[in-house]
C-alpha cells in the first residue's frame, strides 16, 4: 500500500522529533514524506543540514500580507500538500507530534481488512515539555468546568481511563473528533473533500478547526471506518487549538471574506 506522509511546518525546535519518528517506522510498504515549509527559512535551512530518508520532498509555501497563523492557513497548506501527493493513501503527521514504530503498520493492517475505506488510531497525549498529560480535564475547552464534565463523560464511555495518557478516539464521540494525525486516508477522499478554509465566530468559540471539519465529511461519507486500537500517535498539547492564553489568536474568518 503506497503511502504519502505529510507535515506542514514552521517549527525548528520539535521538527527533527517528528521527522525522527517517520525515520523509525517499521511499515514494508513505500511511502514519501512530503514537507510543506509555511515561509519558515529557518526550517529550510534545518531540513539541509538534516539527513533526511530516501523518498523525502520538501515544497516551500510563502506566506501573502492576510496570510497568518490559524485552520484557514493550514487548510491551504494540507490541500496543497494534498495536491502533491503521489500515493493513493495520505497520512497526516504534524511538526510537533510523533508516531511509535508500527504507526503506519498498524493502520496499513487495519485498512487491509474486508470492507474497510478509512483507517485510524489512537493516541498518547502529552504536555509540550514531554511528559504525560494525565490531567482529568478534556483539554479543548475554554470552560474549566466544561473541561471536567467532558472528561467524565469520556471515562464513563472508555474513551480515558483516570492516570492513563491514552485517549481510545473514535470517529463517533461527542464533543471531540479523532486527530489529523491518527487518519490513513484513500488521497481521491481528500481530493473530492478538501480541507475546509472559513471558520465562523462560533467555530473559534467551540474549537472546531480543519480536523474537526473533515471528520464530519467522514461520518457524512457512509464510508466503513476501522480503528487499529493502538495508541501510536503522540500528541502534544500546545497548538492554537488548546491554547487559551491571553493574546492567542482568533482565526476565524467572516464567511463573506474572500478566501
Amino acid at each position: 500500500m503506497p503511502v504519502s506522509v505529510l507535515t506542514v511546518t514552521r517549527r525548528t525546535t520539535t521538527l527533527p522529533r517528528c521527522l525522527s519518528s517517520v525515520a523509525r517506522q517499521d511499515y514494508s510498504g513505500p511511502f514519501e514524506h512530503l514537507i510543506v515549509i509555511d515561509d519558515r527559512p529557518e526550517v529550510q535551512e534545518l531540513l539541509r543540514r538534516t539527513e533526511q530518508r530516501p523518498g523525502t520532498e520538501v515544497v516551500y509555501a510563502s506566506r501573502g500580507p492576510s496570510d497568518v497563523d490559524g485552520p484557514d492557513r493550514l487548510a491551504r497548506l494540507r490541500n496543497l500538500a494534498v495536491a502533491r501527493a503521489h500515493n493513493p493513501f495520505v497520512i497526516f503527521l504534524d511538526d510537533d507530534n510523533a508516531w511509535e514504530p508500527d504507526h503506519l503498520s498498524s493502520l496499513s493492517t487495519a485498512m487491509a481488512r474486508p470492507g474497510v475505506d478509512i483507517a485510524h488510531t489512537e493516541r498518547m497525549m502529552f504536555v509540550d515539555d514531554g511528559a504525560p498529560y494525565t490531567v482529568p480535564e478534556f483539554p479543548w475547552s475554554r470552560d474549566p468546568q466544561q473541561r471536567r464534565e467532558i472528561y467524565q463523560t469520556y471515562a464513563e464511555l472508555g474513551i480515558v481511563t483516570p492516570g492513563s495518557n491514552v485517549f481510545r478516539d473514535r470517529l463517533q464521540m461527542p464533543y471531540s473528533c479523532v486527530d489529523l494525525g491518527e487518519w490513513l486516508l484513500p488521497r481521491e477522499f481528500l481530493k473530492a473533500h478538501p480541507f475546509e478554509r472559513v471558520y465562523s465566530p462560533e467555530d473559534w468559540q467551540t474549537i472546531v478547526v480543519e480536523d474537526a471539519k473533515l471528520a464530519g465529511e467522514i461520518k457524512d461519507s457512509g464510508l466503513a471506518v476501522e480503528s487499529t486500537h493502538r495508541p501510536t500517535l503522540h500528541y502534544y498539547l500546545g497548538g492554537y487549538s488548546n491554547n487559551f492564553s491571553e493574546g492567542a489568536p482568533i482565526y476565524w474568518q467572516r464567511p463573506d471574506e474572500t478566501v
